[in-house]
This record gives structure tokens, sequence and C-alpha cells, in this order.
């Protein structure tokens, strides 16, 4: 339902916004997947807030990119954090932990079931036995598994050196045909072996645990029962100051019900008004950055891409657009220095508590003596007059008027709605916005 936002509004919406039980995204996560989920997923939304600012804001677009993009996230293992960490032996590397286990130890090395063998000058050669292998194969089998068994102890290497103060070497009972329960070529083999050799026991039964290295003893919880054991403070039995109702997140285009007329509302006419009014207000987006004479031209070749529309619906979409532009009325919305789609966060009062506004502008202007602030509609029909103008419409630009006045004060915020159907541009009164945020809060 929310695929047409930006990937970091989207993403910010799924994490953010709590759901009937209270929990929200973020809550989930954690829940399921435990603090360490918290490193990635917040990597994943800078990456989406860089996008945002710097590429065409698509959802779209930022998963090919995330796609396409073959470099790995790693995180900083080095600190013990008193976690039982699952690991590889590759995925170790470089690590250390106070106590590592080796639980898999006991089987053999993995065979080597590669028949193919490459002789001098190229040429292949495959021999499907080892007991059928000529001389010349039998010695590069000989060597494929020497090479194989290096690499076997290396990782063993690395596994081993991995325990700051006490390393456990274990595994399962191997196969029922080996009465030791391990194989001859596994690491546990190599490692008792060495461990025989360490304490001496070369008559230790299978099974028995071997030990090397002092052991501390195990330290018997300390008694609860202490004498001269200081009464707690006063405080402690006193009920924690309230902190005051939680201020709620909501998108400023949800703070009233759109009544709203809309354009075509059913049927194919209204997902082709949709897709019109998308790309009108993309051009309005993008179009302002470049030079007045260059628009026309970029305009007609960005249209060109979606193969889908008609020419007369492409013809249609570029001269309301360039109608918007060019203007002389409000030519000033689309000056250099304005910004499209700017993030606005802020608080405002309403009837039901605190309440955090998490929104994007679609045009924001920001000069030495005023801050312009405009939202485009591109999708509805435009008012005879400014107060036909819908009451959710004005409490939104009301909410993001009111922000921007604590961020920038001694400038004059004026808002206005830009209707494409026409053109129309509405400057909304100082006095309706301040009249539609006492009704927000309760007071009208």
């Amino acid at each position: 339902a929310h695929r047409d936002l930006p990937a970091f509004d989207f993403l910010s919406r799924a994490l953010t916004l709590r759901r009937e039980d209270r929990l929200s995204g973020w809550d989930r996560l954690i829940q399921r997947l435990g603090e360490p989920a918290r490193d990635p997923v917040s990597a994943l939304i800078d990456r989406a807030l860089g996008y945002d600012m710097g590429e065409a804001a698509s959802l779209q677009l930022f998963l090919a990119e995330i796609e396409s993009d073959t470099s790995q996230l790693k995180r900083d293992l080095a600190e013990a954090n008193g976690e039982i960490r699952v690991m590889t032996v590759h995925g170790a590397k470089g690590l250390q932990a106070p106590i590592v286990i080796l639980p898999d130890t006991t089987g053999a090395e993995k065979a080597d079931t590669n028949g193919l063998f490459m002789l001098d000058g190229g040429i292949p050669v495959y021999s499907k036995r080892a007991s059928e292998d000529p001389p010349v194969i039998a010695a590069r089998r000989l060597a494929r598994q020497t090479a194989q068994a290096r690499e076997s102890r290396r990782l063993l290497y690395v596994a081993l050196t991995r325990a700051e103060d006490r390393l456990i070497i274990a595994g399962a009972h191997h196969g029922a045909k080996t009465g030791a329960g391990y194989s001859d070529t596994s690491w546990y083999a190599l490692c008792r072996q060495g461990m025989l050799s360490l304490t001496g026991g070369a008559d230790a039964e299978e099974g028995e645990i071997l030990t090397y290295g002092e052991i501390q003893p195990a330290v018997a919880p300390a008694s609860t029962a202490q004498e001269g054991r200081a009464p707690a403070p006063a405080w402690t039995r006193q009920p924690a100051p309230g902190t005051g109702p939680t201020p709620r997140i909501r998108a400023p285009s949800r703070l009233l019900t759109d009544t709203a007329p809309v354009s075509k509302p059913f049927g194919p006419a209204r997902a082709a008004a949709l897709k019109r009014g998308k790309l009108i207000h993309t051009l309005l987006q993008y179009l302002p950055e470049l030079a007045p004479d260059a628009r026309e031209a970029a305009a007609r070749t960005w249209l060109t891409r979606h193969a889908e529309l008609e020419e007369s619906a492409r013809a249609e979409i570029l001269s309301v657009t360039l109608g918007a532009l060019n203007a002389p009325d409000f030519g000033h919305v689309f000056a250099p220095g304005g910004r499209s789609e700017a993030a606005i966060v802020g608080e405002i009062d309403t009837a039901s508590g605190p309440t955090i506004i998490n929104g994007r502008v679609d045009r924001l202007l920001v000069s030495e003596a005023q801050v312009l602030i405009i939202d485009y509609k591109t999708d509805r029909p435009a008012p005879a007059r400014v107060e036909d103008v819908d009451a959710s419409y004005i409490a939104q630009m009301a909410a993001y008027a009111h922000i921007l006045s604590d961020t920038w004060p001694g400038r004059a915020v004026r808002a206005g709605l830009l209707y494409t159907d026409g053109p129309v541009l509405f400057e909304l009164p100082a006095s309706l916005l301040q009249n539609s945020l006492k009704r927000l809060a309760g007071r009208l």
C-alpha cells in the first residue's frame, strides 16, 4: 500500500509505526532476532536516506541498486558482549573469545570425489577410482589429497587459536562402524593425539575426558543472608514518577480525513489519473533544477521512456507541467535555491496529546526574510476559492508551517497549494492555518 513512498520513508514507516499490540517494527525485529539485528537494519536506513538525498526518491530504484551491490556489511565482533556466537572457522578469523567450543570435530576429512585431472599441456583425464589410477594420475591424486589435508590443518590451527582462556574440543559419536566414535582423519583424532602427548596419558580410555592446564574451581553462589546489610534507601520503595503521554507518530496527511473530490475515482480511469499525477509530480520535482530553456527537452526525453502512455497523454502531461513551471504568477515557487521533497519532522499538539509529524513537503524555499512551503495536488480538481480547500490539506500545511516557524524563528512562514489542474496556486492565509492548529489541539 505504501510502495510509492521513497525508500527512507518506507523503511521508517515500517519500523516506527506501532501496530494493534503497541509494538513497532523495531520491537518485533529485536524480539525475534535480538539486538545484533539493529546494526544491519540501521545501516540499511542510512543507505536509504543517502540515496533519497542524492538520487530520485524511488523505492524501486533503491531496491535495484541494493540488489546489484556486491559489497558486504561486516559487524565488528572483536568485543565480547556476554553472548554466545555460532560461527564458522572462516568467520572467526581474527577474533577471540574467553571460551571457545569446537562442537563438531569427529567427522572425517572431506573425501576427494573429483575424478577429473589435468595433465601437462592442459589435457583432461578422468579416473573414477583411486584403485584404477595409472601412476601419473595416482601422483596427482596424492598431491591433491595432500593439499586438501594441509588446508584442513590450517583451518584447525585457526580454530584452536581463537580461545583466550579455555578451549573445549568435542563432537558427537561418529557412525556405528568406528568403535572409537571418531574418524582417524578427523580433527578430534589429531587433537586427542596432541592432548595425550601433553598429559602423558597414553593409557587413557576412549571417551575419557582429557584436560590440560589448571581448571578453576566452581564458585559457590554468595549467601543471601549477610549480617549487617544496610537497608535499601527510601526511594527504592516509592513509585517511579510518570513520564507523561508518549508522542504518537503521524503522517501529516492523516491528521484529518481527506474529503476532497477525486478526479475519476473508480476503475481504470482512476489508475490512469494516479499515474498521470505521479509523472507530473516527478517532473515538478526535478525540472526546476535545470535551466528554463532545457526543461522541455528533458521532460520529453523522460516521458518517452513510459511506452505505455499514448502520445496524446504525454503531450497533455508535458503541457500541464510546463504551464505550472512557466506561469508568471508563481514562477518564484520554482526559483533557484529551492528544494524538492524536503523532509519535515517535528511535534505539534493535538486533542489526543503530543504528536510527532513525519512527512515531506513538495517544495521548500528558505530566504533571509521568509520560508515558503508548497504542496502539489496533481489528482484533485482545483476549488473555486481558497476557503473551499479541503480541511485535511489545511491541517497538513498548518502542521508544516508550525514546525518550520520553530526551526526558523523570526522569519515569516508562508504555505501554499499548487493544483496542476489549471494550474492554480492558493496561498493559505495565516489565520486559516492558525485556526486549523487550534482545531487539531481541541481548542476550537
